[in-house]
């Protein structure tokens, strides 16, 4: 029997069906096997939880997966996107996801994010987000609200009010463009 190269699937199955047998916890996983993923974040119990998701697809085929990662919030495993059917990579690609993300002077925080955020505004009745995500492909981002806040999001975002166990979340989802994505939020 010859050794399997580091890419092939049965290699990767294998791997994590010892690992399950083992109850080894991962801090971050994608539903699929091509797809590599890793997660940082704050200390549990920090005053300011945040953290980010590397997510590489390895490969020039499209994929698409859910991620699971540990909430620097609460410590327990959770699952992006909610609405989607997962992170798109239409071809080799990496992001850095952004988790409990929070916009000064905007009363908004993102919870999480399939896109990698780039940059952000906050003018007087509007917060700016520039968005990456592979071209071609949907993301989501939550946004956790202060109490009371419900802000309108601009076209072409489609955006659903949800709640989870900290509070009120606005879910976007929204189309990659060739570039960026910007997606506005009117105060």
């Amino acid at each position: 029997m010859a050794p399997l190269g580091e890419g092939q699937l049965e290699q990767k199955r294998f791997l994590n069906l010892l690992a399950n047998q083992a109850h080894v916890h991962r801090h971050a996983a994608a539903d699929s096997l091509a797809l590599h993923v890793i997660e940082r974040a704050t200390p549990p119990g920090s005053v300011a939880p945040a953290g980010y998701l590397f997510v590489v697809n390895p490969s020039a085929w499209p994929v698409r997966s859910r991620l699971s990662y540990t909430d620097p919030c609460t410590g327990e495993m959770a699952t992006l996107p909610r609405l989607l059917k997962g992170v798109e990579f239409s071809g080799q690609g990496a992001l850095i996801l952004s988790l409990e993300l929070t916009i000064p002077g905007a009363g908004l925080t993102i919870a999480y994010s399939t896109s990698q955020v780039q940059d952000w505004s906050v003018g007087e009745d509007h917060v700016s987000i520039t968005l990456y995500g592979p071209p071609e492909t949907m993301g989501e981002t939550a946004f956790r609200l202060e109490a009371g806040a419900l802000p309108s999001v601009g076209l072409p975002a489609q955006a659903q009010p949800m709640a989870d166990e900290r509070g009120p979340l606005l879910i976007t989802t929204y189309p990659h463009y060739r570039g960026t994505t910007i997606l506005r939020l009117q105060k």
